[in-house]
């Protein structure tokens, strides 16, 4: 198998590395490069230099290594969400979670490795969907739902809630999936590290500014209902 240009480069030490963890470590690598669909159980043992039977004993099949591997990149989950919204304040927690989310992308030559896949599932959406789902993209919805949850003073599940995560998403992903077309729309702008520092920030500021208004709407939508009662 070919390895395309953006591609994750993680080496195997044999003489250290458990079976389960070199699995890991190939897989990663592989579906990284080419999405779940195209993987093979074969490919990836041999990079992992195990017999092909070691993928069904250590997770099942080839569907329960790539939900291990997307286990390991989530960093966001409902204990982060605590510990987050317990020690900062609604307003820096909501930058925090951007610029996090930003960090998590990788440079632009290299993306990260949940970003890879994201991007294959996207394109080609595959049975692995349901685990990019519950792995990577639900847990760091959860967190924001609760975070925006505070800064309107509505709850979580609440359709106005939501619509406003969607609008702070919607921005992520735009710079996540247009990054080919941005720099051929400005290619002095490389969105290295220290760009895409500065894009967290501006989508920080600019959802803090509409999100302050969507309070205040709907606070006041909610006065003018009670007084018609």
């Amino acid at each position: 198998m070919r390895k395309p240009a953006n591609t994750v480069e993680l080496k195997i030490d044999s003489g250290r590395d458990q079976p389960r963890q070199k699995l890991l470590t190939a897989a990663r690598q592989v579906f990284a490069e080419v999405g779940f669909r195209a993987a093979t159980v074969r490919e990836i043992c041999a990079r992992a230099e195990q017999n092909v039977a070691a993928v069904n004993y250590h997770f099942g099949d080839k569907f329960g290594l790539y939900a291990e591997t997307l286990k390991h990149e989530t960093v966001f989950n409902e204990e982060m969400a605590d510990r987050e919204l317990g020690a900062l304040a609604p307003k820096e927690a909501l930058r925090t979670f951007i610029v996090r989310v930003f960090r998590s992308f990788g440079s632009a030559d290299r993306p990260a490795f949940y970003t890879q896949v994201m991007m294959h599932e996207l394109a080609a959406p595959s049975e692995g969907l349901s685990a990019v789902l519950d792995q990577v993209i639900r847990p760091r919805v959860q967190v924001l739902e609760k975070i925006v949850g505070l800064l309107i003073e509505l709850p979580p599940a609440h359709p106005k809630t939501r619509l406003c995560v969607l609008s702070i998403t919607g921005q992520i992903a735009h710079y996540v999936n247009s990054r080919a077309l941005i720099s051929s729309i400005w290619p002095e702008w490389k969105l290295n590290s220290e760009d895409l520092n500065e894009v967290a920030n501006h989508i920080a500021d600019y959802s803090l500014a509409a999100l302050q208004t969507v309070k205040r709407d709907f606070s006041q939508a909610a006065s003018r209902t009670r007084k018609t009662r």
